[in-house]
C-alpha cells in the first residue's frame, strides 16, 4: 500500500498524476506520481518489529546511514517508518530472499520519496 493524500492505495492501482505522501528530512510532504513500472523479479521480504515489506533486493529504504538497498540490511539495523504521521525507527528482524513475482514501483516528483506499507523509501 502506498500512502496517498486520499488514503492508502494498492501500489498496482497508482497512476501518473496521483498525489501521494512523501517525506523530506523529517517532514511529511506531498508529491505527484510521474510514472509507474512493473516487472517480474526475485522478491525479498524485510521483516521488522513494525511489519513487513516485500520488495526488490535493490530498492532503497531510509536508514540512519541514509538510503540503503534492502539486500544490504541486516538484523538489528534500523529503518524508517511512518508512525502517527511522523518518522519513527524500527529494527530489522530478518531479510529473506523469496520467490519470483511481480513488483511495482513508482517515479515521483521531488523529493523522490514515497511511503510503502509505512516504510520510507526512495523511488
Amino acid at each position: 500500500m502506498v500512502s496517498a493524500t486520499s488514503g492508502d492505495i494498492p501500489i498496482e492501482e497508482i497512476k501518473p498524476g496521483d498525489r501521494i505522501l512523501a517525506f523530506s528530512g523529517e517532514n511529511l510532504v506531498q508529491s505527484t506520481v510521474r510514472d509507474t513500472y512493473s516487472k517480474k523479479t526475485l522478491l525479498l521480504t524485510l521483516v521488522t518489529e513494525r511489519g513487513k515489506l516485500v520488495t526488490t533486493s535493490y530498492h532503497p529504504l531510509l536508514t540512519w546511514k541514509g538510503f540503503t538497498e534492502a539486500q544490504k540490511l541486516k538484523p538489528e539495523d534500523e529503518v524508517a517508518v511512518l508512525k502517527n504521521g511522523r518518522r519513527s525507527w524500527t529494527k530489522v528482524k530478518s531479510v529473506k530472499s523469496g520467490k519470483v513475482g511481480i513488483v511495482y514501483n513508482i517515479e515521483t516528483g521531488p523529493p523522490h520519496t514515497f511511503i510503502a506499507n509505512d516504510f520510507l523509501v526512495h523511488n
